[in-house]
């Protein structure tokens, strides 16, 4: 049985999908189904809900595969942990803060586009923050299963290649 963000997103999917089909069947050329899909306020909004979904559930299939269950240590809050989850709240709470000072800066010019973008990196820094709280996990507990140290591998090694592909685009 699907939850409610399963409903969600299915429904978020397929509405997306039934629009860009839709401007495809009605238009000749690329450029104008391009046209068309971008500069409709509904559709970025729709786009935008999209990516939230998209971000959300490879986020989600990213810890399954690669982090496994959430262990009792890191779920539970208890006075051996305390401080911890209190780094992880002011982590939290501090890259909130950067966003919100980022959009009262753009204010005049922040668009669809941009808050796309910023949803994009945001997903970048879940997905680094996690491999970094695992990583010292692992270390902290001195965890010898390996399968766990190269799965990590392998998503560190993917991380770096998405960090460097994204360097060099900004850089160019």
């Amino acid at each position: 049985m699907l939850s409610f963000f399963g409903v969600y997103s299915v429904i978020s999917i397929g509405i997306t999908a039934h629009l860009i089909y839709s401007e495809i069947r009605d238009k000749k050329f690329m450029l104008e189904v391009v046209i068309a899909l971008t500069t409709s306020k509904l559709n970025l909004v729709i786009f935008l809900n999209f990516l939230v979904v998209l971000l959300t559930n490879t986020t989600n299939l990213l810890i399954l595969l690669f982090f496994g269950e959430i262990r009792p240590n890191e779920s539970k809050v208890s006075l051996s942990n305390f401080k911890e989850f209190k780094f992880l709240v002011e982590k939290s709470q501090k890259k909130i803060f950067q966003l919100l000072l980022l959009a009262v800066v753009l204010r005049n010019t922040l668009d669809i586009y941009k808050l796309m973008s910023l949803t994009f990196i945001l997903f970048f820094w879940v997905i680094h923050w996690l491999a970094s709280k695992r990583t010292k996990g692992l270390i902290g507990e001195e965890n010898r299963n390996y399968s766990n140290h190269i799965k990590l591998s392998f998503l560190f090694g993917g991380l770096i290649l998405i960090d460097g592909l994204c360097t060099g685009i900004f850089a160019v």
